[in-house]
């Protein structure tokens, strides 16, 4: 059982909310991760989305801020890691979702947490983790 800070922990529920994807494969062996279709969207709870008809929140469901085709993660070594990093297929979405173009599905995301910090400073020790 792993015991994560309560920040961490908000922070990653964030994560679990904006953040998908269809697929995820990986190898230890390989020292290898492929995630597929990643996708950060909103989840639709914030108060702008009372606004809208069933139509537009369909439509706006369907279209996610980012999708990332896939992401492919390698490490040469498990003691102290390099990692590569390789994207393909990005898509990047801003969707103005009021008249005067002030807000967009940025500001959705945004109001949901996103990105979140992953920062913790601990209380007892004042050592500051990210």
């Amino acid at each position: 059982i792993i015991s994560l800070p309560e920040p961490i922990q908000k922070d990653l529920k964030i994560f679990s909310k904006t953040c998908h994807c269809d697929e995820t494969y990986l190898d230890l062996l390989n020292c290898k991760l492929v995630v597929l279709n990643f996708t950060v969207s909103s989840s639709m709870s914030s108060s702008m989305s009372l606004h809208r008809t069933s139509d537009e929140q369909k439509r706006h469901q369907s279209q996610p801020a980012i999708r990332v085709g896939r992401i492919c993660f390698k490490w040469d070594s498990y003691r102290k890691p390099c990692l590569d990093i390789e994207v393909d297929e990005i898509d990047v979405l801003i969707e103005f979702v009021n008249i005067f173009l002030t807000r967009n599905n940025w500001n959705e995301l945004q109001d949901e947490g996103f990105p979140p910090k992953f920062y913790y400073e601990s209380i007892e020790s004042g050592e500051k983790t990210s």
